[in-house]
């Protein structure tokens, strides 16, 4: 197992350098790290008002620290460290992020829904112009990603605009506008998902593989990867 893993990492770090996404360093020891990140992010990111019950949380002191549950305030971190310039844009940090999530215990199964994984996972800072173009390639390496381990059976969900959300209506419509535009680029037929967006931003583009290992859980589709655009990160 131990020899696969390192066989899948490495195929998908060639992906990434391939498309010139930058790998976040990790620790010699990361297989026995727990990450934890003082609360106040989460609370800066809005993540700790929309997600604060499925984190675990710890206090450092007199200081509430909590658990990684996912990894994107932390790579906005990475970016917004020194000056950066448009000229830098886009950029693309890609990262095996390992986090945590309290999931409650009829929530959980198998190898779906699950309290500590690992997530191969991207962030791409770029300007506004810029959204159609980098998701469409996103999108394209995701397709040849799925075909190369044989999933072509593949539904594109578009999940628009929650209830519960940050950022004004008028940056949801510009971030649904680009990812709309990218589906054209993309060449993809999508199933309209309303009200399925994440708080930060519409959740398009969201691939659902059709695991023929997994039919006879009655047909419902696994494996998400979803391609979200957001206007509202701190």
């Amino acid at each position: 197992m131990a020899t696969l893993k390192s066989l899948l990492r490495t195929a998908m770090q060639g992906e990434s350098s391939d498309h010139a996404c930058v790998g976040i360093a990790e620790p010699k020891s990361w297989d026995a790290c727990i990450p934890i990140v003082n609360k106040t992010l989460w609370i800066k990111s809005g993540h700790a008002d929309k997600y604060n019950e499925n984190m675990f949380k710890t206090m450092a002191g007199d200081v509430e620290m909590a658990v990684k549950p996912m990894n994107c305030p932390c790579h906005i971190q990475i970016f917004n460290t020194g000056l950066r310039s448009w000229r830098d844009l886009p950029m693309r940090l890609a990262e095996f992020g390992k986090c945590h999530r309290y999931e409650p215990a009829g929530t959980m199964h198998g190898l779906m829904r699950v309290r500590g994984f690992v997530q191969d996972d991207a962030h791409i800072f770029c300007t506004e112009e810029q959204i159609a173009s980098e998701v469409a390639d996103f999108c394209a390496l995701v397709k040849e990603i799925y075909h190369d381990f044989g999933f072509d059976s593949i539904v594109v969900k578009f999940s628009t605009r929650p209830e519960r959300r940050v950022g004004s209506d008028e940056l949801w419509d510009k971030a649904e506008a680009a990812l709309e535009e990218a589906t054209k680029l993309a060449g993809l037929d999508y199933i309209l998902n309303p009200g399925e967006g994440a708080f930060y931003g519409p959740k398009s583009l969201q691939t659902e593989r059709r695991d023929e290992l997994l039919a006879f859980r009655h047909d419902r589709g696994q494996q998400r990867t979803p391609s979200a655009s957001s206007l509202n990160s701190p």
